[in-house]
């Protein structure tokens, strides 16, 4: 009976599960690349990723350790993680004034996978379409006929 107590005190002292951060579209973000033009990715600052990777730490069990880029598997921005938040709100007011260089971005179809920009690049070369590198998914279609081969095979 106490343990029934004690373990119903537990549930509802529990917050609830806050809303996820989203990374929205930055009026600062130029498409100008190849890579960019296709994935319309989403340039994402110190503070917003670190906010996100917090939430993903905190509520989605995701360990620190996985907090990488899944093409070159380092971490976004040097010890994001470790930084102190003064640290974070100057390198984030940096980032957005353009004297510092956003280094992380989204893809603007593949809300859950982050990229090193340089990696992106890469990962997209002179293709028509790219599959999200964690899950598949396709980041954006311009040359249908080239990117059927890529749907039928996210579909198995």
């Amino acid at each position: 009976m106490e343990e029934e107590k004690s373990k119903s005190k537990e549930e509802d002292s529990k917050e609830p599960k806050p809303k996820k951060p989203e990374i929205s579209a930055k009026p600062y973000t130029k498409l100008t690349t190849p890579a960019a033009k296709i994935t319309s990715w989403i340039e994402v600052p110190i503070k917003e990723l670190r906010e996100f990777c917090d939430y993903e730490i905190k509520y989605e069990n995701i360990k620190p350790d996985d907090i990488i880029c899944p093409i070159c598997r380092m971490d976004y921005y040097d010890d994001m993680l470790t930084l102190a938040p003064e640290k974070i709100e100057e390198l984030n007011n940096l980032m957005i004034s353009g004297k510092k260089k956003i280094g992380v971005v989204l893809f603007s179809r593949c809300k859950n996978h982050f990229y090193h920009k340089d990696c992106a690049e890469n990962l997209v070369k002179n293709k028509k379409c790219v599959k999200c590198a964690v899950c598949s998914g396709i980041s954006h279609v311009l040359c249908v006929d080239t990117c059927l081969l890529y749907t039928s095979d996210a579909a198995d």
